[in-house]
């Protein structure tokens, strides 16, 4: 007898809904996530996704993400045990095939990203790249 949460799926391109799943992770650096989440984004395609996990901030966190609530797919908000804590939350909610990182205080777009993802596909399908 199967379990009710078991999924067979014929292929990783139909288990993963989404391109690129976009995890940002912060605390307590409101100003600087409302920058990058605009920047982010305003290049993102529409099968694309962005994470916003918050380590329980103090400050306008909340309300910086509530403003962007149109482009931000998910939202947790509770404490962590430290960064890469977070990040594993993270990475576990992504439903992307590829997963971009991006720290509350970098500049980036998401048409790096697309680089990124056409670098992958056009090689050797490698885990993971380091896009500069």
């Amino acid at each position: 007898m199967m379990q009710e949460s078991f999924f067979h799926y014929k292929s990783f391109e139909m288990a993963c809904p989404r391109q690129i799943s976009y995890i940002i992770f912060t605390k307590n650096r409101g100003e600087r996530l409302d920058k990058t989440i605009f920047e982010l984004s305003a290049s993102m395609s529409s099968l694309d996704e962005l994470i916003v996990v918050d380590s329980a901030s103090t400050d306008s966190t909340t309300e910086v993400v509530m403003k962007h609530q149109d482009r931000v797919n998910l939202f947790l908000s509770e404490p962590d045990r430290s960064p890469q804590h977070a990040l594993n939350k993270g990475i576990l909610l992504a439903q992307g095939k590829y997963i971009i990182v991006v720290p509350d205080d970098d500049r980036v777009h998401a048409s790096d990203g697309m680089v990124c993802v056409m670098l992958v596909t056009a090689r050797d399908n490698r885990l993971a790249y380091s896009c500069d």
